[in-house]
């Protein structure tokens, strides 16, 4: 197997260091850790993973799993201990696969050595949309509404916490969808500079 990097994202540090030694054991050269979004943050712009396994039970997963595909376009994302209310959320941040809170490590360790054999045949993944200043585009109201949107809130608690009519936050997001050239979620960190974005509920500085 080839010298692959994969980052375990978990704040359970003994799930965290027992996964990890697994996937050494099964021929992955290097493992990394993070217990946060700004230590997944820090990993993924440092040593440029060719997979990411994100425990779904850590403090801001979704969050974290959209701006790690910001960082790194053809990065191999996996959402583990997945139950099935979690599964439409994992498709919503385009993750390549999602396993249950049953799987072994052994199954991780299949798991992740099978996309990294075939992270080679990868060409490209979908483009995120071409990066220009769209920040100024946006009112103030999308602006608030971008930043829940990206955080992973549906459009009724974006519309709890802003105290507007659902169909007005439906509004809003087409468009945000129709500004930013973007058609999914995940592509949304993308469209815009990480400032504009506002990424305080990643814990990033």
């Amino acid at each position: 197997m080839r010298s692959h990097r994969v980052v375990v994202v978990s704040d359970v540090r003994v799930y965290r260091d027992a996964l990890a030694d697994a996937l050494r054991e099964a021929g992955v050269a290097c493992v990394i850790g993070a217990a946060n979004a700004f230590e997944a943050a820090r990993q993924a712009s440092e040593t440029r993973p060719t997979l990411a396994l994100v425990d779904v039970r850590t403090r801001d997963a979704l969050g974290i799993m959209l701006f790690l595909q910001t960082q790194a376009r053809q990065l191999l994302i996996v959402a583990l201990n997945t139950d099935q209310d979690r599964v439409p959320t994992c498709r919503l941040a385009g993750v390549n696969d999602h396993l249950g809170p049953n799987a072994t490590q052994r199954e991780i360790s299949e798991v992740v050595c099978a996309l990294c054999d075939a992270s080679d045949r990868i060409t490209q993944r979908r483009p995120a949309p071409r990066r220009r200043d769209v920040a100024t585009e946006l009112t103030r109201r999308e602006r608030d509404v971008f930043g829940l949107l990206t955080a992973g809130c549906t459009n009724k608690e974006i519309a709890a916490e802003l105290w507007l009519a659902e169909s007005t936050v439906k509004n809003h997001v087409a468009s945000i969808y129709r500004k930013t050239g973007a058609r999914r979620r995940a592509q949304l960190l993308a469209a815009l500079p990480a400032a504009a974005v506002g990424l305080n509920s990643l814990g990033l500085p």
